[in-house]
């Protein structure tokens, strides 16, 4: 598999960093699909500072181009771009700022294949992995947090047809003595639609202050 490796100038350095070295998660958006070649998936991604996105080609003949599409016409920005590729091709990218980051296809972008990258500070917690499976008539929620030193506790939301819902009853609280430590949680979902839905699951950490991080989404298809 290939990997994409590009000069990145002043201005995008502040942003984004391409194929550099990165200690935090690193999450995966398939760029055209078999089964929706004309997408990203997922289209919207909330990371924290530090964190890597593979951008993996899942058709050809698209790239992943930071910027905005208004109108039929897309207009690039400083961040990044991959060129337009064909699969197989992957295009890393770490993100090392906070901040809202658009971006499209130049090919597609005028016909809508545009997605959106949410980068949080890292400050309370640090979510190392975000799974979601079937688990009987429920969806099993795991996920593994890091250096939660500060973090009051999470709450998982369940996303159907792109509205977001609480799943869990009460805060979920930061497991044993020393926070700091790496820990793994889980969540079941009874609630959760029996058949013939795709959902998506985010992850939301709340600080002692009453900050807010978001992370995810997972997705499961419920058959």
């Amino acid at each position: 598999m290939k990997r994409a490796l590009v000069a990145v100038t002043t201005a995008l350095a502040s942003v984004v960093a391409l194929a550099a070295p990165a200690h935090g998660a690193t999450f995966t958006v398939t760029v055209g699909g078999v089964a929706s070649p004309m997408m990203f998936d997922p289209s919207s991604l909330t990371i924290t500072v530090g964190d890597t996105v593979n951008f993996v080609w899942g058709s050809s003949s698209h790239s992943t181009t930071s910027g905005t599409c208004a109108g039929g016409v897309c207009t690039a920005s400083p961040g990044w771009d991959s060129g337009v590729q064909s699969s197989p091709f992957t295009f890393p990218v770490v993100f090392s700022s906070t901040g809202t980051f658009p971006y499209f296809c130049a090919v597609h972008g005028p016909m809508g294949m545009t997605g959106t990258i949410t980068v949080n500070p890292a400050v309370a917690v640090r979510v190392r992995s975000l799974s979601a499976s079937t688990a009987g008539r429920g969806v099993r929620v795991r996920w593994r947090a890091e250096s939660a030193l500060g973090t009051a506790g999470f709450n998982v939301y369940r996303e159907l047809s792109g509205r977001r819902t609480k799943a869990n009853r009460s805060l979920i609280p930061v497991r044993g003595a020393s926070p700091t430590r790496a820990r793994a949680y889980t969540f079941v979902d009874r609630d959760a639609p029996h058949r013939g839905h795709r959902l998506r699951y985010w992850l939301q950490a709340l600080d002692l202050a009453g900050a807010k991080s978001w992370y995810g989404p997972a997705a499961v298809a419920r058959p």
